[in-house]
Formats: C-alpha cells, structure tokens, sequence
C-alpha cells in the first residue's frame, strides 16, 4: 500500500512539472480587430467581420500574453467617447499585425491626449505591418512607435509618416527595427540612452523624405545621464534629411554606433554627423555617402577605407544595374544581414549591395505559352512578378487572344513581404 501510495505521488509530480514547463504562448489566441464590422465588446475578438473587436484601444485592453491581434484594413483614430490615451501595450509576448499594402491605418487626430501612435512597454512584442501617422498634437510628444522597456521587441514592415517628433523611437532598450518605410517624420528614428543602454538593430529601413514632406534627420542618436546609444545601423538607405543623415550627440554618455552597409544621399548639412562638443566613437565603413548640395560627407568623424561618395542612381530607391552601390561589400565581409527590405537572399551576385535593396541577378527569358484547347491541354505557367497593374488582361496583353475568361485562364499571386 505505501509503495502503490508513493507511486502515485511520483505521477502527480510529473504531471504537475509537465503543465508548468508548457509555454504561455500554448493558449495564446489569435484575435481581430475591425473598425468597419466589430463591436467593443466582452473579450471575443475570435474571428475577423462581426465577430471581430472594433476599436485598437479596446482591443489591446482585452489580448493577454501570447496573443496574436490582427487589425484589418482601415483607418483606427479617436472616434467619440473612445479614450484618447496612449495606445500602450504592457502584455508581453503579443503579435499585432496589419493587412497587407500597409492598409491598416493607424492615425493621430492632432488634438487630445493621444500624442503617440503605440507604445511597447512589455518584452517581445512585435509590430508588424501598420501605417501610423500624423501623430502631431504636441512637439514634445508626437512618436508613431515608441519603445521604451523589454528585451525582444520587434517592428517590421510598418509604415511610419507626418508624425512631429520622429517616426520610431528606441528609449532605454534595444528593440530590432527592421524593413519599414519611414518618411517625412522629423525624425526618422531616434535612439536615446539615459541612464541606461539603447543598442537597437536598425537594418534594411528605407528613411527619407518625399518633396512635400520635411525631415531633419534620418537617424539621430542622444545621450542623458550616464547613458549608452550603440545601436547597430546596417543597411539603411537614408535619402533628403535637411540636416543629417544621421547624427550624434553624446551629451551626458557614450555614443558608439555601428555604421555600416548604408546609402545616405541628398542631405544638406552631413551625412554622418559626430557632435563636436558632445562626440560619440562611431565606426563607420562601407557606407555610400553622397550629395549634390553644398554639403559635407562627414562632419567631425572619419570613416574607414571602404567608404565611397558616388550618385547611388536609385530606381525608386532601388539600384539601377550601373549602380556603384551593388557588389561594393565583398562577400567575405562579415556582414550580418541576411537579406534586404523585400526579404531577398544577400549577397546576390558577387558580393553584397550597400542600402536597403539587395539588386536581384537578372535572367531574361522568352516563355512560350501555347494555348490550349482541351482540358487535358491546359499548361500551368508560374512567373514570378509584380506588376504595376496585377489583372490578367494587363499581365498577359494580347498573348492571351481573348478576353479574361476565368473559365479559361487563372492568375494569381501572394504577397511575399508579409
């Protein structure tokens, strides 16, 4: 009987270990949020259209550890008797994601209480696919994404624009801040250490300004109190800021970034910029800094030898064929970013590109696509494009020899981005 007893005891003691090894994340749920078709109400949010959340802050109230919210398309801002308040996510472990095109809008409405766009005050969170913008109710506010604690935490492939004081920023902490579109914010990201370490990686961001937009500075590092700015800043490609592409000040701290693999172009005061009265230590290689204005490459710091000054010639941002900028880091560097903005292989070719864009090796081929006029002659043909106009019609001209007949011809295709 006491050993029957003791055998018992054992089983329940390894059943009880095994429930508490499992991670939160085994009940996490996924969730919706929809400003057309949800409603605020209880803590469903289980399916998208009706059965969806309505509004963002709601919908962040109610996800817990673990949760996946997904947010579709349309634009989230302060409706009536919704609270304006910073839209702050305290939950750790949470995915909030956006429909694809940058579709789910987040905007500020320039009055109230609701200054800047999210804030991440939790570890291992992630922010993936939202445009937030025209946050712009006050100078001394005014983030799209504001980070301020946690290991972990992640925004990719967000669309931050018009927002007064900086499109991202990196407070005490050291997020990973990769393949956004960041433009005409005053700040394109700002990294800020006081009294403690902002090392963030900051790869693949396209950061500029459009020619109606204003940008002072695409990157720009500060230091308070004892802090630490030593953020990794790989591959960017930086164009239009009217004073610096990226700057640094070390006020009260150290400054010691690592600048490397970048294009920064049209600036009208540096390119890179190391405060004279506050220095930081960059180390700065492989760059392209480049300017048609009366303006200098570098201002109070000197790269290494691999650095070069030439016209990128951007095809909208991405590089044309003659590009000095493409195969200009051996591949024998080690460079630690394994793709590019688009999420293409590095390196391509002989070695791998400055910027954002890694340029693709080019293989031109005729592909003949003979009609059918059986079922069992039916070809399947896959090509992979992304055309200015996706219909069937546009793709295939007058190859096709007749209108678009669904019965007869098919297209489609996914979006490899997200």
């Amino acid at each position: 009987m006491k050993q029957g007893m003791n055998v018992r005891r054992l089983g329940l003691t390894i059943l009880t270990c095994f429930v508490l090894l499992f991670p939160a994340s085994v009940w996490a749920a996924v969730t919706y949020v929809d400003i057309q078709n949800g409603t605020d109400n209880g803590s469903h949010g289980g399916s998208p259209g009706t059965g969806a959340w309505k509004t963002l802050h709601y919908a962040v109230g109610q996800i817990v550890t673990g949760d996946v919210l997904n947010v579709a398309a349309g634009t989230y801002s302060v409706a009536e008797g919704e609270s304006n308040s910073p839209l702050t996510i305290t939950q750790p472990l949470v995915t909030i994601q956006g429909a694809p095109g940058g579709a789910s809008i987040v905007r500020g409405l320039e009055t109230g209480n609701w200054d800047t766009g999210i804030i991440i005050d939790a570890s291992d969170v992630t922010i993936k696919g939202l445009t937030v913008t025209n946050f712009v109710a006050n100078d001394s506010a005014g983030q799209g994404i504001q980070v301020v604690s946690g290991p972990g935490n992640t925004i990719e492939r967000c669309r931050l624009s018009n927002n007064i004081v900086c499109g991202i920023e990196a407070n005490n902490c050291s997020p990973i801040i990769k393949k956004n579109l960041i433009y005409d914010n005053n700040i394109g990201i700002y990294v800020y250490g006081d009294g403690m370490t902002a090392a963030p990686t900051i790869s693949n961001n396209l950061i500029y300004e459009t020619s109606g937009g204003a940008m002072d500075y695409g990157i720009r590092l500060e230091t308070g109190f004892f802090g630490t700015a030593s953020p990794y800043i790989y591959h960017n490609t930086i164009d239009g800021p009217s004073q610096s592409g990226v700057d640094i000040s070390a006020f009260d701290g150290t400054a010691s970034p690592d600048i490397k693999y970048n294009i920064i172009t049209n600036f009208d005061n540096y390119g890179i910029y190391n405060n004279a009265a506050y220095p930081g230590s960059p180390v700065i290689d492989y760059n392209n800094v480049w300017t048609t204005a009366t303006a200098a490459n570098y201002g109070n710091c000197t790269p290494l030898s691999h650095d070069i000054s030439q016209d990128p010639r951007y095809a909208s941002y991405e590089l044309q064929p003659t590009s000095p900028c493409i195969d200009a880091i051996p591949s024998g560097v080690s460079d630690p970013v394994g793709d590019d903005i688009d999420g293409n292989a590095r390196p391509q070719g002989g070695g791998y590109d400055m910027g954002a864009y890694e340029q693709g090796v080019s293989i031109v081929e005729t592909v003949p696509v003979p009609p059918g006029t059986e079922v069992p002659d039916y070809i399947m043909v896959s090509f992979t494009v992304e055309p200015e106009n996706p219909s069937c019609g546009s793709v295939f001209s007058d190859d096709m020899g007749e209108a678009y007949d669904p019965e007869n011809f098919r297209i489609g295709g996914y979006d490899a981005t997200m």
